[in-house]
């Protein structure tokens, strides 16, 4: 707010220079609600949405014919529209799933295996310390039907032969 005042000596008079940004304020504020009210009326004809329901219609005709051009264009060319990348992403998570589901009968059926090789090695093992255990009690009668064998071969030397005595036929009355 400068006030540049001149005194001339014949003149009294100040002359004061407006403030352009309290002016601009004034004039911005009483304009808005102006322009506020006005555009609130107007918004609210009649017109206004018929012209809005025209510009709608207008925009979502020329949506549909780009989207039928693309279309047809992508038909052409090999390049592979929304649809068909949607397709293949639906087919990818299909396999992925497949692939978990394969995975995961695998696993259990090796679980499963390993389980039934652990239980055939501990019947194998049980069935080893048995057989060693016959082995030992077959090993121990050898040794035993060996010295029967010994005691029968030397016996009949040590005992006196026995003569063999034929019966005659007698005939009974």
């Amino acid at each position: 707010m400068s006030d540049d005042s001149k005194k001339t000596p014949g003149n009294t008079d100040q002359v004061s220079v407006p403030d352009f940004s309290e002016l601009w304020k004034e004039l911005y504020f009483k304009n808005e609600a102006i322009w506020a009210e006005a555009f609130k009326n107007y918004l609210s004809t009649k017109s206004f949405v018929n012209m809005m329901d025209t510009t709608l219609d207008q925009h979502l005709t020329l949506e549909k014919m780009t989207r039928q051009n693309l279309d047809k264009f992508f038909e052409t060319t090999p390049v592979p529209s929304k649809q068909d990348v949607a397709r293949v992403g639906e087919l990818v998570i299909s396999l992925e799933e497949k692939i978990d589901t394969i995975e995961f009968q695998l696993l259990n059926n090796f679980q499963s295996m390993a389980d039934s090789l652990i239980k055939i090695a501990d019947y194998q093992g049980k069935l080893k310390n048995q057989f060693s255990e016959l082995k030992k009690e077959i090993n121990s009668l050898g040794k035993r039907l060996d010295k029967l064998e010994k005691n029968l071969m030397s016996e009949p030397a040590k005992a006196p032969a026995r003569k063999k005595t034929a019966k005659k036929d007698t005939p009974t009355e």
